[in-house]
């Protein structure tokens, strides 16, 4: 876990992984947090595919549900 007092209204990071999942509930990522009631997250997963991962984008909108983007490559994610 990272931690960092956020010291501006907007701020800029990276985060890379690399996860290759071998069972449907693991999931790796990153998170901001800005309340218990407010973040975002992004997380690799294992796909419905053999050998297939997942990028999804959650957040706390009521009216959007999750945004997943199957990886197209082996490796590193970066975002």
């Amino acid at each position: 876990m990272l931690l960092k007092k956020q010291t501006h209204l907007i701020g800029l990071w990276t985060t890379e992984l690399d996860f290759s999942p071998s069972t449907d509930n693991e999931e790796a990522g990153t998170a901001v947090f800005w309340s218990c009631y407010a973040y975002a997250a992004i997380v690799v997963s294992k796909g419905s595919k053999d050998g297939e991962r997942l990028v999804t984008l959650r957040w706390t909108d009521p009216d959007c549900e999750e945004y997943k983007v199957r990886l197209q490559h082996d490796g590193s994610v970066a975002y």
